[in-house]
């Protein structure tokens, strides 16, 4: 009977210490970075995280093994699992960058729910605000740029993704945390709030953000919205002295300076249209943007701010961004004798791709020229104007250059020209083994994985992407593109993955493929019956046809 009762507390006294053991592994997996918000019970997915990251059986459990690791010196925080690894770098971005590595970011942040809109190159400020909620989320500090810890922790696996976060990304009278933490900072920096740095959003809080509300001209409802940690963190909006001091209203120009050009700014950077840190000038910027502004809201775009654009641009009314604007534009189709923005698209576009015009509002017989040149080269019905298969095609990541463009409209490159570039290609390969790996880097003195591809394709004159997954997706469009591996031919492109990361290489003959590698530091080359080994083969294209 003594035995029974015996065992009977025994185990009372197990379930108990279970019970109570709970909020210490709580903080712990807090305090190593592993769960960002506070909630009742552990998630699975913090314990999988730091099991991962610990090199421990990932079974999400927390077994006695996972908890002596847990609280022992050894225990690896994500920051420092991730600055030990070579898997997760990535490029700094900031608010209003342009290039291929925003492509990519927007790309990473819609896989994990953070964002939906268009992946163009522009970090405009939908991105910015995609950021700082996937940075709230994960509980690093909040201000829509993509560098430092914030860049790493994209790349890893160590991420809460938009559906599992469990709270609201605006923050309210009542709310709690690191969040509202920085927002009172925020708030602090720009003499709104002067008491102490809480993280408890009470009514003195709650009347900070009413007072920067109505001094940038927002609805006074004392929520704080992610947008505005963006446009504080980049000096877009009004401190209290700049508001207390506003000039009285006038008709501003290009070459107008004062205070009231920030406001204006400040109020085109919040619709998208204006990028850049606000300043006193009215420059040539300045004016575009308004044009903009003017040209979506159906207003005279003369670039001049007077009562009419104002109030527009000011009121409670509804209002066009940019996104939605621009997004109309691209589908607008333009002729000869046409003007606006929408012909500023696509002059830019057929600038960016190589074609000689000048980038303009206007449609001249130049740029029907240009348009009619790109129509025949691509195969399409030459009408000279941007109807829907011309907009479709001109858009497209992989649609023809200038250069391309000569070369078709030129005719078929000659047997003699590809063997050219065919052993150009070859003898650069052999040149580049052992040069140093470095992330992004498109060489000539270092290269990223993807980036050494695109420096060796340049060189031969074939356009590539300058990352691994953008080269992926363009190879998976090309009819030579093969999941076989019997199919991989001398200087083809070969793909292969490692921790859902994708890597590519050019195939050099004789059983070897060269690429830049993270771990060796270096330009390499690795037998093709290794990578079968070591990495998932993703497929092989070939390159100069």
């Amino acid at each position: 009977m003594r035995r029974y009762i015996l065992v009977i507390l025994t185990i009372c006294l197990i379930f108990a210490l279970a019970e109570d053991a709970e909020l210490p592994v709580s903080e712990r997996l807090s305090d190593l970075g592993y769960l960002f918000d506070e909630q009742g019970e552990v998630p699975e997915y913090a314990v999988k995280n730091f099991q991962r990251a610990n090199a421990l059986p990932v079974t999400g459990m927390l077994d006695e093994n996972t908890l002596d690791i847990m609280f022992s010196d050894k225990a690896l925080s994500i920051d420092e699992y991730i600055s030990q690894s070579t898997l997760y770098s990535a490029t700094d971005l900031y608010y209003t960058d342009i290039g291929g590595e925003v492509v990519r970011l927007k790309k990473r942040l819609n896989l994990l729910g953070y964002y939906e809109t268009d992946f163009d190159e522009i970090y405009d400020l939908p991105t910015a605000e995609a950021v700082a909620r996937f940075q709230m989320a994960n509980g690093l500090n909040i201000n829509g740029d993509a560098w430092g810890a914030t860049a790493k922790r994209l790349y890893s696996p160590f991420v809460v993704e938009f559906a599992d976060y469990p709270r609201e990304f605006d923050l309210s009278l009542g709310d709690s945390g690191y969040a509202v933490k920085q927002m009172q900072d925020m708030l602090l920096s720009l003499g709104y709030y002067g008491g102490e740095l809480t993280g408890l959003y009470g009514k003195e809080t709650f009347e900070a953000v009413r007072a920067f509300q109505r001094a940038n001209g927002y609805d006074a409802d004392g929520v704080w919205h992610i947008a505005y940690s963006v446009l504080a963190h980049n000096s877009l909006v009004k401190s209290a002295e700049e508001a207390n001091s506003a000039a009285a209203y006038v008709v501003l120009t290009n070459g107008y300076t004062g205070y009231e050009v920030v406001s204006m700014e400040n109020a085109l950077y919040s619709l998208g249209y204006f990028s850049g840190k606000a300043d006193e000038v009215f420059d040539d910027k300045t004016e575009f943007a308004l044009k903009l502004f003017q040209e979506a809201n159906q207003l005279e775009a003369d670039g001049r701010y007077g009562s009419d654009t104002r109030a527009v641009l000011l009121g409670n009314g509804e209002k066009t961004d940019y996104t939605q604007f621009r997004y109309d534009c691209m589908e607008k189709t333009v002729c000869l004798g046409d003007r606006g923005y929408a012909v500023w698209l696509l002059t830019s576009r057929l600038k960016q791709l190589g074609y000689p015009i000048d980038v303009t509002e206007n449609f001249d017989e130049k740029t029907l020229e240009i348009v009619l040149k790109f129509q025949k080269a691509e195969g399409l019905e030459p009408s000279g104007e941007t109807d829907a298969p011309t907009r479709a095609r001109l858009y497209e990541e992989n649609c023809m250059t200038y250069a391309h463009a000569g070369k078709v409209l030129a005719g078929i490159e000659s047997e003699e020209a590809l063997e050219r570039r065919r052993a150009a290609l070859e003898q650069m390969l052999t040149e580049l083994i052992d040069m140093p790996y470095a992330a992004g880097m498109t060489g000539p003195d270092s290269f990223g994985v993807g980036g050494f591809i695109y420096y060796c394709m340049q060189k031969v004159e074939v356009e590539m992407p300058p990352t691994c997954a953008l080269q992926y997706e363009l190879a998976v469009t090309k009819e030579s593109f093969s999941m076989e591996p019997a199919d991989i031919k001398k200087l083809s492109l070969v793909f292969f993955e490692a921790e859902e990361t994708i890597y590519s290489g050019i195939a050099l003959g004789e059983g070897l493929i060269v690429y830049a590698s993270p771990l060796q530091g270096h330009v390499t080359t690795i037998s093709v019956s290794e990578l079968m080994d070591s990495y998932i083969f993703k497929g092989t294209v070939d390159l100069i046809d």
